[in-house]
């Protein structure tokens, strides 16, 4: 009979033993697959203050990236755009300087200004059409250019059509 009270105190102290071993693999698990060293604010509240601090960090920090990122490509879309205008503009300035020379007849310097013309209205589709996500980022209405989506900021004799 002894033995077999010594056995059920045995089985009893060894079933316990499992619980409590279930319970730390329970917990270790889900620290495993939630990916943080603390799962609950009961484990440790400074560290879980400080993770989430972190934590929330990271994420601001991960919107700043895409944030730099967005303005990056609008960035490259309007240096794009800009240089197109800027060629154009070259070329406006040599016409120029080739209509005021007196050396060309009134029919050449037609030519010149029909020429000019047409460079001119491709700098203004070229502003209009330079877009980033739906927004011009070059053409902006006559005599301001702004600053900003939310609440814009005008700037007096910029450039428009």
């Amino acid at each position: 009979m002894m033995d077999l009270l010594s056995l059920t105190s045995k089985f009893s102290s060894l079933s316990s033993r499992i619980r409590r071993n279930n319970g730390e693999i329970e917990r270790s698990t889900y620290q495993l697959s939630s990916g943080n060293r603390i799962a609950s604010s009961g484990q440790d509240v400074a560290s879980l203050s400080v993770s989430t601090r972190l934590s929330s960090s990271l994420a601001g920090m991960r919107t700043a990236a895409n944030s730099l990122s967005q303005a990056n490509s609008l960035l490259q879309i309007a240096d794009g755009g800009l240089n197109q205008i800027g060629g154009m503009l070259e070329r406006i300035h040599q016409i120029s300087l080739m209509g005021a020379n007196g050396a060309i007849s009134n029919t050449e310097r037609n030519y010149l200004n029909i020429e000019l013309m047409q460079l001119m209205a491709e700098v203004d589709r070229t502003a209009l059409g330079t877009k980033f996500s739906g927004i011009n980022v070059i053409h902006a209405p006559k005599g301001q250019a702004t600053l900003g989506t939310q609440n814009p900021d005008t700037i007096l004799g910029g450039m428009g059509a």
